[in-house]
């Protein structure tokens, strides 16, 4: 934009302290009771709109299961409904997966809470973010995450995630079934990701912009 690096402070977002890991089999119970979603199951959050490419996961997911159809796996998507969300539906109908499939609809921080914990992997397959809240709270509950390698992302996650190009269906299924397939990668990713979360907080935020 023209302007001297020098005048630039780019101050980080964090998650809310809510988000925790928390006993696995418990909140997987609660998920199945409140959403009927049985594990185990890959979790994305967002707003059912273009730029988050939720199309683009059910293909990659669908692709997933035919490839690999011993997988129990289901797909949860918690996002509020937008006017593009007939088409993300469409698209699940239309995938040959759909009875796996879920839709939460919106949901409150403290069902997100469960949400996260419950999840075997987190996967946030953007076009673009300017920041993406929900990996820094998915990393906060110790989930293994697997997400895009644009714009904010790569700089939010470091090197606590797998990366995929978002237009590739192939590598995020690659990238789906190595953490499904390999408990040590995850087990890895889950711990770098709790690591990397806390390098982000709401009282550093505050120091940062008060300086």
């Amino acid at each position: 934009y023209g302007l001297n690096g020098d005048n630039i402070v780019v101050v980080p977002n964090a998650a809310a302290p809510l988000f925790r890991p928390l006993p696995r089999e418990s909140a997987a119970a609660w998920v199945r009771a409140r959403f009927r979603i049985p594990a185990p199951f890959i979790l994305t959050v967002g707003d059912l709109q273009p730029r988050k490419n939720q199309i683009g996961l059910i293909r990659a997911f669908a692709e997933l299961v035919r490839a690999h159809p011993q997988l129990p796996h289901r797909l949860a998507l918690a996002g509020k409904e937008t006017w593009f969300a007939p088409r993300i539906r469409k698209a699940a109908e239309n995938s040959g997966v759909a009875e796996r499939i879920h839709f939460t609809g919106f949901v409150s921080d403290g069902e997100l809470l469960q949400l996260y914990n419950a999840c075997e992997l987190f996967v946030f397959p953007s076009f673009y973010e300017g920041f993406g809240l929900p990996l820094l709270e998915a990393m906060a509950c110790a989930r293994a995450v697997a997400c895009s390698n644009t714009s904010a992302v790569f700089e939010v996650v470091d090197a606590a995630a797998i990366l995929f190009d978002p237009h590739s269906i192939r590598e995020m299924v690659r990238a789906m079934l190595d953490l499904i397939c390999d408990a040590e990668l995850r087990a890895r990713m889950e711990r770098l990701g709790w690591q990397r979360s806390a390098h982000f907080s709401w009282n550093r935020t505050a120091q940062k912009t008060l300086e």
